[in-house]
């Protein structure tokens, strides 16, 4: 189907959070870099002697990738330098790379060429993920999903909402995971249930604290619920909501995606009520 004029979401500008991560995808740039980083992992292992290529342990590790794992003709494997690699993993799919990966832990994880390299790759590997802002995570040997869909469908539905807090949220996902900015992100994401909140009892002015009060005093929300809620902005008035530049301490990531999770769940649970 063709349009031939501007989606909504393009012409709201708005933000759609597979924009900024990486789920049932990956990008170029993190494909070239896995492979990046395999070459030097590969050097790392077994540069610790002159003419490594001619060694047993190597001749097998590249059969295993070549071979086995990327099923490159045997005729051809002798033909291979590592540096290939890199056009190779181009041309395989997301959940392809993914599977390679794993080979990789597996093989050394059996073949105990180097103490621990299976470690040092997956270490290797969920770096690269973190700072590629890839929605997964090494763990044992298994590639596994750090964001499932029904937490990405939450993010969306809460940026879906009306402009205020669509726009609050979209600042909050571009500050966590583009900027690496923690404190803005869980500054804008609290400020959109603010806005939130503010619809629902039609207020102009006051804080997230006195919209929730109204919402309380109409029997809206449950009184523990309300406390509850009033608390965690008190929280985030007292690490970043109300800081005058930038903490000694920035609250850390893990921190700042529950944050983003939790009032994007929120947003979508006042919306109801």
């Amino acid at each position: 189907m063709r349009f031939t004029k501007k989606s909504y979401s393009i012409r709201k500008g708005i933000i759609k959070i597979e924009d900024l991560l990486q789920k049932n995808s990956l990008n170029e740039s993190t494909k070239v870099k896995i492979a990046d980083y395999l070459v030097r992992f590969k050097n790392l292992i077994f540069n610790d002697s002159y003419n490594y290529e001619e060694k047993p342990n190597y001749k097998s590790f590249k059969n295993h990738i070549f071979l086995t794992t990327l099923n490159i003709h045997p005729l051809r494997v002798i033909d291979y330098r590592f540096e290939y690699i890199y056009d190779l993993i181009i041309k395989l799919s997301y959940d392809e790379v993914f599977s390679f990966c794993e080979e990789i832990y597996s093989y050394f994880e059996t073949n105990e060429i180097e103490y621990h390299a299976n470690i040092i790759w997956q270490n290797i590997l969920n770096t690269l993920f973190e700072e590629e802002h890839v929605c997964h995570r090494m763990v044992n040997g298994f590639i596994t999903d750090v964001l499932d869909d029904t937490e990405i469908t939450s993010i969306n539905n809460a940026i879906e909402s009306q402009d205020n807090v669509s726009s609050r949220m979209q600042k909050a996902l571009k500050a966590l995971y583009k900027d690496n900015d923690t404190q803005t992100a869980i500054r804008e994401s609290i400020e959109a249930v603010e806005a939130m909140c503010k619809t629902k009892t039609n207020s102009t002015s006051g804080t997230l604290a006195n919209a929730i009060d109204q919402l309380r005093r109409e029997n809206k929300i449950h009184p523990a619920l309300a406390d509850g809620l009033k608390k965690i902005y008190g929280f985030t008035s007292d690490t970043v909501r109300h800081a005058s530049g930038q903490s000694e301490t920035p609250p850390t990531k893990e921190t700042a995606q529950f944050m983003v999770l939790f009032c994007s769940n929120l947003i979508n649970y006042i919306k109801t009520i």
